[in-house]
């Protein structure tokens, strides 16, 4: 039986994560709640794979994502200090209007950047590099954080691996062994 990276479901269902985070923004949120249960659902399926970085990279977007939208909101707790001076609470919030959409904003380019960034990896079978040790069972090794042609062997059966090249990443993992091309 021969074993096909490009006909993995989880590279599919990884796909559709990514889709479903950047649709996410004109949902108001909802499809990247939907994106994340899926994600810790299907978590287990995915270990020790490539697309185990994935779905970190995937679950960690999201809690920055929400992180940082509530840290836009943050200004208008300021408006209860502000008393019955009407000056004080326009300019409280005018100016957290401001941060809140700036932030807003800048969070949106974030997550459509990251899932941009993943879709590439993904399209390469790459792993994302910025895990940390211990977040996976991949290891982050960064001396040899460079661009290196290299193959990485995928055992599926005891006598049968995919071999695919070229690949470009600071990363193995237990399931991968990497060797210069």
């Amino acid at each position: 039986m021969n074993y096909s990276v490009d006909q993995d479901p989880n590279r599919t269902l990884t796909l559709v994560l990514y889709v479903l985070y950047i649709i996410a923004i004109f949902s108001g949120g909802l499809l990247a709640v939907i994106a994340l249960i899926i994600n810790y659902v299907k978590r287990g399926d995915v270990r020790g794979s490539i697309f185990e970085s994935h779905f970190t990279w995937q679950i960690r977007t999201f809690w920055w994502y929400l992180a940082w939208n509530i840290i836009a909101f943050i200004p208008f707790f300021f408006l209860f200090f502000t008393g019955d001076n009407a000056n004080a609470f326009a300019g409280v919030a005018l100016s957290g209007t401001v941060f809140c959409v700036l932030v807003i904003f800048a969070a949106w380019v974030w997550i459509v950047y990251r899932a941009i960034r993943g879709l590439i990896a993904l399209n390469d079978i790459d792993i994302l590099p910025d895990l940390k040790d211990g977040d996976s069972s991949c290891e982050t090794l960064m001396s040899e954080r460079k661009n290196i042609q290299c193959g990485i062997y995928i055992p599926i059966m005891e006598r049968t691996a995919l071999h695919a090249l070229p690949f470009s990443y600071s990363k193995t993992c237990p399931t991968f062994r990497t060797t210069t091309a």
